[in-house]
Formats: C-alpha cells, structure tokens, sequence
C-alpha cells in the first residue's frame, strides 16, 4: 500500500490516535494506520498539541479503566456472586502501595548457637554423603515410605 501525500490528522482521526494510544500501539503502528511515514508522524506530533493531548488522553483512559477493573477484580463482586481475588489484590497492594512481603529466614546451629561448620576432603563427603544415603535408605519400607 503506497503512503498518501503528507498531510494533518482530522479530528475523527484524533479520537481514532486516543483510542490506539489507550490499546498500547506505537508511534509507527499509528503512522502506518493513518498512511504516512514515521518521520511525519513524528514531526506532525512535535507541531501539534491536540495530538499529543490525543495521546494523553487515551493513555491515561485506558490505564484508569485498567486500575479500575483491577480493582473489581481484587475486591468481588458479591451481587454476581465473584469473590475477592487474592493475588489481584496483592498485586495492587505491592505495585500501588508498597506493600512487600519479605521472608525471613534464620540459620542457627545447636541451641541457638553458630552454626558449626567442618572442612571435608572430597573422598570424607563422599563416605558422608554415603551414611546418609545408607541411612536414609534404612528408615524407608519396601513401598519407599518412611518409617
């Protein structure tokens, strides 16, 4: 499809440039619908406000209806009998609030003391981690259970 002569977006064409710009299309994919090059499209953007208000404006539409319908999603809806989702809700907690959820994990050895640690020769682990195979082995019944 050969491009049309360089030319101005009509105001249908603005509210057609907010709607691409809510659905995520980029800067080339818009030119391309609109039959002209990047590099005008570009410069068209630079020259006029109500393009870029264009674009604003289906952004920020699009991403309201989206944190909307997140939020729907996270809360329920007890009249159409949808019950919270959890997940969505922790999403939002951790992407709009801060929310984090940490692990804590502590490592002590005997009674709350250090951790002992002993250097082994690679022949000394392999007898260890023998036993502990032997041992293993020993506390299962003929099914693989454990004892």
């Amino acid at each position: 499809m050969a491009l049309k002569k360089r030319r101005e977006l009509t105001p249908a064409e603005l509210a057609q440039l907010s709607t691409m710009a809510g659905l995520g299309l980029n800067h080339e994919g818009m030119a391309a619908l609109f039959g002209m090059s990047r590099t005008w499209f570009d410069h068209l953007l630079k020259k006029h406000d109500s393009m870029r208000l264009a674009l604003a404006t289906g952004i920020a539409t699009s991403s309201v209806n989206l944190r909307q319908t997140a939020y729907q999603i996270a809360i329920g809806d007890p009249q159409a009998l949808k019950p919270p989702n959890a997940s969505m809700l922790r999403f939002l907690l951790q992407t709009r609030e801060g929310f984090t959820i940490k692990a804590h994990v502590e490592l002590t050895g005997a009674n709350g003391g250090p951790v002992v640690t002993q250097d082994m020769t690679p022949a000394q682990r392999k007898d260890y981690l023998k036993k502990m195979r032997d041992f293993l082995d020993a506390t299962e019944d003929e099914d693989g259970k454990t004892i």
